[in-house]
């Protein structure tokens, strides 16, 4: 009887995490910081519910920070201004677009790039960056 549970409770388990949906990124952060003005970013690709985080900026109460998204595939690559606890701070921004976000409180501020997509198939493809 307990071969039996533990054979069923494990091919439950195999089945169950097959259909789980997989998610794979391949990212490089980088430092667009030009001129004096702070920029940082993280180049993306991949698939599924995939995420990466960019290093963080600095910014003063009420300062507008340029969170920007450049996607090179066609698939739902998203870019959004995360604070340094992780709660989203402005709009989702979606294919090649710059949106000026007014942050709440002064401190550390990065962009979270994910890709929204159902493939396997690496189709999530660009960057995403905050600059000041």
């Amino acid at each position: 009887m307990k071969k039996k549970v533990l054979v069923s409770t494990f091919l439950c388990f195999l089945l169950m995490s097959s259909f789980v949906m997989q998610a794979s990124a391949y990212y490089v952060k980088f430092d667009c910081t030009y001129a004096g003005i702070s920029c940082k970013g993280v180049e993306f690709k991949g698939y599924g519910t995939a995420m990466a985080l960019s290093d963080y900026v600095y910014a003063q109460y009420g300062q507008k920070l340029a969170v920007n998204n450049s996607s090179t595939g066609d698939f739902n690559l998203v870019t959004q201004l995360v604070d340094s606890s992780g709660k989203a701070v402005g709009p989702l921004v979606a294919y090649t677009d710059t949106v000026y976000v007014t942050v709440p409180k002064a401190g550390n501020y990065r962009v979270k790039v994910t890709c929204k997509d159902t493939s396997l198939q690496e189709r999530c493809t660009g960057r995403g960056s905050v600059s000041q």
